[in-house]
C-alpha cells in the first residue's frame, strides 16, 4: 500500500478489539496518518503489535530544507532530508509519544547532542487529546522549517539552550530565522493542495484503466501491500491485507 494514495480502515468489529479496547487509539492514529497527503512527507512503519499488525513505531521522512549544524563561524549548516522516529507506548493516550530525530537537527526545541541527542520538545503531553499523529506529523515539519520554535531562556525554555543562544543572538538579528518576522528556512508546503490531490488522483485512475501485460513467470504475480512493515514481510499471504484492515482508495471516499 502506498500511504500517499490510498487510506486505511480498520475493522472496528473484529473480535481483537472488542476484546482490547485500547488497541482502538493505535489503530485510530494509524487511519489519521495515513490521510496525509504530502509531496515532501512520507513514512513508513517500522514495528507493529498484534495478529492485526497495527504499527506502533513510525519513521517520518521530511524532505525539506532545515539546519542540521553550525560550522565554525556559527553559519548554519543545511540538509534536505530528515528523519523522524515516533513511538506510541501501549498506555496510550495516558503516556504521550515518544519523538526524536535519528538525522541531525539544529533547533532550540530539539536536542542537538548527548545522550537524549534528536529529542523533540513537541508538546506530546497532549497528543491524542487535542490532537492526533496526523497533525503531530505537520508540527514537526513546521520546527523543521523554523516556522515553529521557542528559543528564549524563559518558560517553557528551549531543549537545548545553547541552540536558543545561537537563535537569539547569532540567527534572527543577522536575519537567518525569525519566525516573528516571517523568515524561515523553508517555506514549501508541507500538504498537498486539493488541486494537486485531484490531479494525482485523476493519474492513479487512469493508470488502473490501463491494462497491464501477463508476466511470464506465475511466481511473479505475487504482489505487495507497499508500506514497509517488517512484520508485514513474513505474511503468509503477501497478496492480502493482514485480518482487520482493509485498503481504501483515496478516491472512493
Amino acid at each position: 500500500m502506498d500511504p500517499n494514495t490510498k487510506i486505511i480502515h480498520y475493522d472496528r468489529n473484529h473480535r481483537l478489539f472488542q476484546q482490547r479496547r485500547e488497541l482502538l487509539r493505535w489503530a485510530k492514529e494509524h487511519e489519521s496518518l495515513s490521510e496525509l497527503k504530502s509531496k515532501v512527507i512520507t513514512w513508513e512503519v517500522k514495528e507493529t503489535a498484534t495478529i492485526l499488525q497495527i504499527p506502533v513505531v513510525y519513521h517520518v521522512h521530511y524532505h525539506i530544507r532545515s539546519i542540521v549544524g553550525i560550522d565554525e563561524n556559527e553559519n548554519p549548516i543545511y540538509g534536505n532530508h530528515h528523519i523522524c522516529e515516533i513511538s506510541i507506548p501501549p498506555t496510550y493516550p495516558l503516556q504521550p509519544c515518544k519523538i526524536y530525530f535519528i538525522t541531525d537537527v539544529w533547533h532550540p526545541n530539539v536536542k542537538a547532542d548527548g545522550k537524549f541527542k534528536g529529542k523533540i520538545c513537541g508538546n506530546t503531553t497532549n497528543f491524542g487529546r487535542s490532537y492526533d499523529l496526523f497533525q503531530l506529523v505537520l508540527r514537526i515539519g513546521e520546527i523543521l522549517q523554523y516556522k515553529n520554535y521557542h528559543a528564549e531562556h524563559t518558560p517553557p525554555f528551549p531543549e537545548d539552550a545553547r541552540v536558543g543562544k545561537w537563535v537569539t543572538e547569532f540567527a534572527e538579528p543577522k536575519g537567518i530565522v525569525n519566525q516573528n518576522k516571517g523568515i524561515y528556512v523553508d517555506e514549501t508546503n508541507l500538504l498537498m493542495t486539493a488541486q494537486e490531490i485531484e490531479q494525482e488522483e485523476a493519474a492513479a485512475k487512469g493508470k488502473e484503466n490501463t491494462p497491464s501485460p501477463e508476466p511470464a513467470d506465475e511466481s511473479k504475480k505475487a504482489g505487495s501491500i507497499g508500506i514497509v512493515i517488517k512484520s508485514q514481510r513474513q505474511n503468509p499471504n503477501p497478496n492480502q491485507p493482514p485480518p482487520g484492515i482493509s485498503f481504501k482508495k483515496k478516491e472512493d471516499e
